[in-house]
């Protein structure tokens, strides 16, 4: 007999309950099997929050210790033209196949599990792998929050240093290619810089100081389809030519970074807005905010001369965000947009054809769509449903073929070959004909040696692995021998770790040496230890924090007070790793925000109350009597109500976090449990202050590490939702938390930590 997997993954199996998370460790190893040839079998199954629980099969050769996946889950998957091979990523690292596909390798010499790398928590971070698949640009954490910029050269199997110290983003590298490969723009410290791989090979690459090209994120920053460089700056869009460059950077304080190509009305904040060039250089999108999208021709001058235009305009409510944009060269674009409704991710397509000079932006009927794809030739499009991939030809938007695919989780174009990954194998679809061929598998489902070949079937598909050859052959039925642990020369066994991102380690007994040896070093990163905290008293009625030695666990609190920006990223980012977080929200953000209200309630967070109104309650101007508390929780209660139709949690916080225990035995007598924290964020911290720069005020960057030096179990770590609505353009802050609050977790969860409700932690605490 085999050994019986899960025969069928579906939605619910793959993407775990809330519930079903793992609280101590990510990486388990089960189901161990031998050969007579000491050659071992067993999964590891990777689970946790901000990624799909998922298992790989490894083989193993006892008496060389050397290791091989034979199963890739596809993470993330990209196709490399330069190689003309398929590029898999996943926790247990980075993957390459040969030009038809036939075989899956570890990428030589990169860091991964198998070369000693501990497997990550949380969320995968993305590399940037360059066009043509030469480099891999990636970020080595050398502290929480920041990093070590690198660059992997796969043909030499060297690693060159870019930048010494940049922020960490788990959604890759904050950098852009060039077309060619030969270019590198990133960010780092508020100021774009380039990096040349021709200057790299020749050793003379600059300073950093001298290889940078002005003030700016990596959202104000796109390669034209030309090789050049579009910049937007305040209002104004450059263009600087890859010629320029160089003598751009150098002379930067006397020559202007390129030419002025356009004028937009607007100050662009690379916070919140991006920008996409069409690929003759003649207009550009603009999205303001993540919702307010406009298209502009870019003109150099147009103080004089040229016609009035009414240039299309599309707005986003609740907090739709625009998540993927398609701009052929026949200058038709495709966009797809999502949002979180009710916990759900929903999405919307809607397409602009800038040859009709009436058009506007029409919303398509597609819906249910996880990913958007367009062909290298931008004939066809794919779009990954739920249970399907339709192809359609992209000038007229029709279907030209579909087949279903259950869950597919990333696609690739490969020519005309769409390359589409789920939770089962691996396929190349023609879209030609539609005819599909087997490229690897993605999970394992039954398993097991077959004399010392590995029998693996799944979905349907039966094939053999022969480790001599290292090829694959098709089989008839599924056949394997009787599950073993031990042969003359060895013993197997499992081993449970108390600590660390692995639950168990694999045990190997070498029978002859007389000695056991795990087979994987055991991770140097432990969870915290409770034991190193001093217990410290609860105080049930002013609860500032839960318990320092019973649980590992923190619950965040956003404070909703007068602006929504970031509530779209911050629920997506929630709701990716399965959290319920506590939002305390005020009556003057209920008045002014009731449909994000309602997207708060209807995504299943907790809600307690903020007051009334926002003011200091400690102000000796202002009389704070128990009527007026009473009636201030009461009203608040009332708007939530009539918003969301729901009731407001019995916990409250009063404004700033100013109070005094009258006012706290005033709102005990309504059953309102105050709620305080041990761990100011610090959000809220504007750059400026009237007195000049403000010693309060780090970039997020510096906020995510300064939590984490902070925080305790039983840590409440409060947050600000949005930005003051009066705050002046340079009082405000460079970056928020937020935008880092997927690295946080990631961290938190790193530590070991738990991330529960407020009502959670004081009921642990009791």
């Amino acid at each position: 007999m085999g050994i019986t997997a899960l025969k069928k993954l579906c939605a619910v199996s793959v993407f775990l309950a809330w519930a079903a998370a793992a609280l101590f460790g990510e990486v388990s190893f089960t189901d161990l099997t031998v050969s007579k040839k000491n050659k071992l079998l067993f999964q590891a199954l990777a689970e946790g929050r901000g990624h799909p629980a998922y298992k790989t099969l490894f083989l193993a050769d006892l008496e060389s210790g050397e290791k091989k996946p034979l199963t890739f889950f596809p993470e993330d998957l990209s196709f490399l033209p330069g190689t003309g091979g398929l590029q898999i990523q996943n926790r247990f690292g980075v993957f390459r196949t040969d030009t038809d596909f036939s075989s899956v390798t570890p990428l030589a010499n990169f860091p991964s599990f198998l070369t000693g790398t501990e497997v990550r928590n949380g969320k995968l971070p993305s590399v940037l792998t360059s066009p043509d698949g030469r480099f891999i640009l990636y970020t080595s954490e050398t502290s929480p929050a920041y990093g070590e910029l690198l660059l992997f050269d796969s043909y030499s199997g060297r690693t060159h240093s870019v930048s010494p110290r940049v922020d960490i983003s788990l959604d890759g590298p904050r950098a852009e290619w060039s077309p060619d490969s030969q270019f590198l723009v990133y960010a780092k410290d508020r100021g774009l810089y380039y990096f040349s791989i021709e200057y790299l090979f020749a050793g003379k690459t600059l300073a950093e100081n001298f290889r940078r090209l002005g003030d700016g994120e990596i959202s104000c920053a796109k390669w034209g389809g030309n090789g050049e460089l579009f910049l937007v700056s305040g209002s104004l869009v450059y263009k600087i030519r890859r010629a320029e460059i160089f003598t751009r950077t150098l002379y930067q304080s006397l020559i202007r970074q390129g030419e002025i190509v356009g004028k937009i009305p607007f100050t662009f904040d690379p916070n919140f807005d991006r920008f996409w060039v069409s690929p003759d250089g003649g207009h550009m999108i603009l999205c303001v905010d993540g919702r307010n999208i406009f298209l502009y021709t870019l003109l150099k001058d147009d103080y004089l001369g040229g016609e009035s235009l009414s240039l299309p305009y599309l707005y986003l409510p609740r907090t739709i965000r625009l998540d993927t944009l398609l701009w052929g060269k026949n200058n038709i674009v495709t966009f797809l947009t999502v949002w979180m409704e009710k916990g759900e991710r929903r999405t919307a397509v809607y397409r602009l054809d800038l040859a009709e000079k009436t058009s506007s932006f029409a919303k398509t009927p597609d819906t249910d769509i996880r990913r958007l794809i367009l062909s290298p030739d931008e004939s066809y499009a794919a779009l990954l449903k739920n249970g399907s991939v339709e192809i359609r030809d992209y000038r007229l938007w029709r279907t030209h073929t579909g087949f279903p695919f259950e869950q597919p989780l990333d696609a690739v174009w490969a020519g005309t070959n769409l390359i589409v990954g789920g939770p089962q194998f691996i396929s190349s679809v023609s879209a030609a004909t539609g005819e599909s061929r087997f490229i690897c598998f993605s999970q394992p489902g039954e398993f097991g040696f077959q004399g010392e070949s590995v029998v693996i079937k799944t979905g349907g598909e039966i094939k053999l692995f022969n480790p001599e050859t290292g090829g694959w052959s098709d089989a008839l039925e599924f056949l394997a021998d009787p599950v073993s642990t031990a042969t003359t020369a060895f013993r197997v066994f499992p081993e449970i770790l108390p600590s660390g991102p692995m639950k168990n380690t694999i045990m190997v007994r070498d029978l002859g040496a007389s000695r056991t040896d795990a087979l994987f070093s055991t991770p140097r990163a432990l969870y915290e230890s409770l034991d190193a905290h001093t217990p410290e008293r609860v105080d049930m009625n002013n609860f500032t924090h839960g318990s320092r030695t019973h649980r590992r666990e923190v619950s965040f609190v956003f404070n909703a007070i007068d602006s929504v920006e970031g509530l779209g990223h911050i629920l997506e980012t929630l709701a990716d790793y399965r959290i319920r977080a506590t939002f305390f929200i005020n009556g003057d953000f209920i008045r002014r925000n009731p449909e994000a209200v309602r997207e708060i309630a209807d995504s299943g967070h907790e809600a307690g109350s903020l007051f009334f109104t926002y003011f200091n309650m400690t102000d000796p101007r202002f009389e704070v009597d128990r009527d007026f508390i009473r009636q201030g929780l009461a009203r608040n209660e009332d708007s939530y109500y009539k918003a969301t139709g729901r009731e407001l949690s019995l916990l409250w916080h009063a404004p700033y976090y100013f109070i005094r225990s009258d006012v706290i035995e005033a709102a005990a007598q309504m059953n309102y449990r105050y709620i305080g924290r041990d761990v100011d964020s610090l959000d809220w911290a504007p750059r400026r202050g009237d007195s000049g720069v403000n010693q309060l005020y780090h970039p997020a960057a510096g906020l995510v590490e300064r939590v984490l030096a902070q925080k305790k179990p039983g840590s409440i770590i409060s947050m600000r939702l949005g930005m003051p609505d009066d705050a002046a353009a340079d009082s405000r802050r460079d970056d928020y938390l937020f935008q880092k609050l997927d690295l946080l977790i990631n961290q938190l969860l790193a530590r070991g930590y738990e991330i529960v409700p407020v009502s959670e932690m004081v009921d642990h605490a009791q």
